[in-house]
């Protein structure tokens, strides 16, 4: 249903960014600091770098080093070494900017229309202007990769969702996360050149709420409100939908790099790099009394352009994922869809870089009367890209959705491409007027397409070109992201198999055909950029042998780890008439994975053994100030170094003072919550053990003990030597490179059809 089904509601203006880079790696080689695996630092990188202890890796942290030429420098924490994972839609009031280097936008996301039940646009109601935000009045949502190095597993973890205020609008509780779909790094041609980082990419985030969980805190006082809560009556309504998409980022916003061109990267990095620097000596002279006002931290969101809609949510629907009939380039000529970019088009007057693109997907939904189809609701979301930051579409000429009909193009509708009307209705258009050639039955079990004007260098217009076409096929998943830990921990015997369920659809929801399969395919992380223009993508790829799935297009897979990783396993469904010939695409490419069926799995590292180990040491009855630093180097050391947002606990007495909250917010029950810590979800079952063994054995020894070793509020960090890492144990991989490739997880496959079955990468 989603786009679908009216009324739908609209909103734009900008969401903000605030990750802490330091784990991210993206400059590596040659920076590389930490191991995304064992989620620790690189030690031996560092003392190569000659950084062994925690003063000299503070100061090395925020000075440029050379990247890839010697003129082109970053500091090893990257372009947000003081963020906190937050993010959101920014208003008002969030984000709060403190230090006066910095600024944000200040077109403040909010309600700017809706269409009616009746299919008619609308921008007068009670609603109009209204913002959005979650987690209200609380901490704020936050967004964590599954892989730290990746581009492709971005998730938004948050508590609750609000349009609006206290006392108008509506609130409902989030209770699944939202991951990144339809991921393209070609959304804009970045003419003017001032685009960086990922400023050209593109994605989608969704979400669901239930109705039952829906507070209506004015409806009676909103036309829209109304329509909203009498759609939702119907049986067949579960909810609302939330579908945002996210485009055209910026970053290093504010005084300080006014005075630089803004596609100068390594200068705005050189510059923030200058700004961590005077942070960390106005921050000194404040510890020591030299100075009576604490310095605000230099803390650099990125933001970027957000258009969205809420519209209702159908039972049986994905939560996460955009349903419907999905559009994707349409694939070369080159016999094989393995690895296939496909179809690249080039827009009217525009520079040579990129020469071509391929575009983004779309999604159409259909609601049909018999043999009549009423409308057509397109959402071209992420499909067609920006000329530049000013958000103008880039020029492609005639934009035409058609039915593939006997290998013939069959005009449906124009659509429109360009920015006045992509923003109003965040790029949702609906379809009426239907030519009367064209049947439910012509739409139902034929393949549409989307058809656009591909340019010379000179500007020429050339034939049409069919650029996205439909799959027939989709496999997706909610669980877009599974944490896996260790197996068979000694203190958790029955602990249950982690799983994901994919899910199979025909034409959007037809009935599947008889003999559908599924392959799955664990793919090797793969290098994030081309160290050669000219190189290309070899992932190594272990595939399992076709499933059959059932007419529920259901098959539900579970995954147990063999070492520390984070692998991805693609989805390629077949027809019963089609061989299976492999991945259809490398998430490495970034061309690619906009399209891909896919799940991200994070094997957690393996400290079984170190918890064992920890438990057999208390036993041994050892001092306390040994079992602090202890705990302190094995649970939170690497957090306290590299993020600078928790150094208010910046010893092992203050972590045995929090030890309490610890416990709480590292608590297995608040995974996917915004309050979870770490953020970066990387505590391992070994570490989490270790934590509450740490707990028990505090709370046996008597108060006044504990009281008399917290340490006062304002403790200077000791500079002590970075501890190397301890000796492997028989189940923990040695320590590698933060490059390293894990195939690292077993597959088991439950089939209804066949009761059980399992599948064993290795």
């Amino acid at each position: 249903m989603g786009v679908l089904q009216l009324p739908r509601l609209y909103f734009q203006g900008y969401n903000y960014w605030n990750p802490s880079t330091f784990n991210n790696n993206d400059y590596s080689p040659p920076i590389d600091t930490y191991d995304p695996p064992n989620a620790q630092l690189n030690c031996p990188y560092l003392h190569s770098q000659g950084v062994y202890t925690e003063s000299e890796f503070q100061d090395w942290s925020v000075v440029p080093i050379p990247y890839d030429k010697p003129e082109d420098k970053v500091p090893p924490a990257e372009w947000a070494y003081y963020g906190g994972n937050q993010c959101g839609f920014v208003t008002e009031n969030l984000p709060k900017i403190q230090n006066p280097n910095f600024s944000k936008p200040t077109d403040f996301t909010h309600v700017t229309g809706y269409t009616d039940a009746s299919g008619s646009y609308q921008n007068s109601d009670s609603w109009i202007d209204l913002p959005l935000q979650f987690n209200l009045n609380t901490i704020s949502a936050k967004l964590v990769d599954v892989n730290p190095v990746s581009f492709w597993s971005s998730q938004i973890f948050a508590d609750s969702f609000t349009l609006g205020s206290s006392d108008r609008g509506f609130t409902a509780p989030v209770k699944y996360r939202m991951h990144s779909r339809w991921i393209g790094s070609t959304h804009n041609y970045n003419a003017t050149g001032d685009l960086i980082i990922a400023g050209t990419f593109s994605a989608v985030f969704q979400t669901c709420f239930h109705k039952d969980d829906i507070q209506w805190l004015d409806a009676e006082s909103s036309t829209l409100a109304t329509q909203l809560r009498d759609a939702m009556a119907s049986p067949e309504v579960a909810g609302l939908m939330l579908r945002f998409t996210n485009y055209d980022t910026i970053y290093f916003q504010g005084d300080a790099f006014n005075g630089i061109c803004p596609g100068e990267l390594y200068l705005r990095m050189e510059e923030i790099a200058t700004l961590y620097q005077e942070y960390n000596q106005a921050q000194e002279d404040y510890q020591k009394g030299l100075s009576t006002t604490k310095p605000p931290r230099p803390i650099n969101h990125a933001y970027s352009r957000v258009v969205g809609w809420i519209g209702l949510w159908k039972q049986g629907e994905l939560v996460s994922v955009p349903e419907g009939r999905l559009l994707i380039p349409f694939p070369n000529n080159n016999g094989s869809n393995e690895g296939d970019d496909g179809i690249k088009v080039q827009a009217k007057d525009l520079p040579s870089y990129p020469a071509q693109v391929t575009l983004g997907p779309a999604t159409v939904e259909v609601k049909v009367n018999g043999t009549d189809v009423e409308r057509l609701s397109v959402d071209l979301g992420t499909a067609m890209p920006e000329r530049d930051s000013s958000g103008q579409k880039a020029n492609f000429g005639t934009v035409q959705l058609g039915l593939l009909l006997n290998n013939e193009f069959q005009l449906i509708a124009t659509l429109p491409n360009d920015k006045s009307s992509y923003e109003p209705t965040a790029g949702v258009v609906d379809i009426t007027e239907i030519p009367g050639g064209i049947t439910a039955d012509n739409i139902q079990n034929n393949p549409l397409v989307i058809q656009v004007e591909s340019y010379d260098s000179q500007g020429d217009s050339q034939t049409p070109v069919l650029a996205l076409i439909e799959t027939p096929l989709t496999a997706q998943t909610d669980q877009r992201g599974v944490y896996v830990n260790q197996p068979n921990p000694s203190w958790n015997t029955d602990a249950e198999m982690p799983t994901f369920t994919v899910k199979v659809q025909y034409y959007g929801g037809q009935p599947l055909p008889g003999g559908t399969t599924l392959a799955l395919t664990q793919d090797e992380n793969v290098e994030l950029f081309y160290k050669d223009p000219n190189e290309t993508f070899q992932p190594y790829t272990q595939d399992t042998q076709p499933i059959p799935v059932t007419r529920d297009g259901e098959v539900t897979i579970g995954v147990r780890a063999l070492h520390p990783g984070t692998p991805n396993i693609a989805f390629s469904p077949a027809l019963p008439e089609q061989s299976y010939v492999g991945a259809p695409f490398n998430l490495g490419n970034a061309e690619t994975v906009a399209s891909a069926f896919y799940t991200v799995i994070r094997c957690l590292p393996f400290h079984n053994a170190m918890a064992d180990s920890f438990e057999e040491w208390l036993r041994t009855n050892p001092d306390i100030t040994q079992v602090n630093q202890r705990v302190f180097n094995e649970v939170y050391n690497t957090y306290h170094l590299m993020y600078p947002v928790m150094d208010f606990i910046n010893s092992p007495l203050k972590f045995q003072e929090w030890r309490g909250k610890i416990l709480r917010v590292t608590s297995p029950e608040l995974f996917t919550s915004s309050q979870y810590m770490p953020v970066t979800r990387a505590l391992s079952a070994g570490q989490r053990r270790i934590l509450e063994l740490y707990d028990q054995y505090l709370s046996q020894i008597p108060p006044r003990l504990i009281v008399d070793s917290i340490s006062p509020a304002k403790t200077t960090p000791v500079t002590e030597p970075l501890p190397d890492k301890a000796p492997p144990v028989k189940d923990t991989p040695p320590n590698k490179a933060p490059n390293f490739k894990p195939i690292a997880i077993a597959i088991v496959v439950v089939l209804a059809l066949l009761g059980f079955g399992y599948l064993l990468l290795h």
